[in-house]
């Protein structure tokens, strides 16, 4: 479905959204051995210029030992995106895959499958949409910030196939990516529709969905 382009990606909000991967990726627990050095070695050095802009926000410092720590401000930031994070996870993650003629959801039926790739199948039939940024319209997300999240979750971002960083994959090709799924994905405001000469309008759909989907998680957990 053809939508709209109301929406720009600047460098700025490409290198906030890289920032916030690379603060993740430092709050990890991860052996000593596997924090970041100030002087980066191999594939880490494409990182260099997101470490300088983190020193200037003020996000990162380096510690006497010569790598890099978060500050207290960049926790501060870091915490926010991560209560977000977790939000996302619980609550949008099952608008990922939605019947919108029958008002179905596919994890209703997450717990007939006994494996990841009969699941995997199912998500795929035509039947499903993903809703997640449509929804995210309706709660006054950043639906950017959506997508950016599930190529976290899904682990397809700041690194290549090969789990080198690159380029490409903090800056590059994957803002392309992430531009596409935002140029093609349901919007909040082509879901209005008309029922026996009846507009039902987009907020009303959406507030059905939500609480749909609300009642599921539920009943899920």
């Amino acid at each position: 479905m053809s939508q709209q382009q109301d929406f720009f990606i600047s460098e700025d909000l490409k290198k906030q959204y890289a920032g916030l991967f690379l603060l993740y990726k430092m709050d990890r627990p991860f052996p000593k051995k596997s924090l970041f050095q100030v002087d980066l070695p191999g594939d880490q050095r494409v990182l260099e210029p997101l470490f300088s802009w983190l020193l200037e926000k003020e996000y990162v410092s380096i510690s006497p030992e010569y790598f890099y720590e978060i500050t207290e401000k960049g926790r501060d930031v870091l915490e926010q995106f991560k209560k977000r994070y977790e939000q996302f996870l619980k609550e949008f993650d099952i608008y990922c895959a939605v019947d919108l003629e029958e008002g179905d959801f596919a994890f209703r039926y997450y717990h007939e499958f006994e494996n990841e790739h009969d699941w995997q199948e199912f998500l795929h039939e035509d039947r499903w949409d993903d809703l997640r940024v449509a929804v995210a319209e309706y709660q006054g997300w950043d639906f950017i910030e959506i997508i950016f999240m599930s190529f976290l979750s899904e682990d397809r971002f700041g690194r290549g196939a090969d789990g080198k960083f690159s380029e490409d994959d903090l800056f590059g090709t994957i803002w392309d990516e992430i531009y596409n799924i935002a140029c093609s994905a349901i919007r909040m405001r082509s879901l209005a529709y008309e029922d026996s000469g009846k507009l039902i309008s987009a907020q009303d759909v959406m507030s059905d969905m939500v609480s749909q989907g609300k009642e599921l998680l539920a009943e899920l957990r």
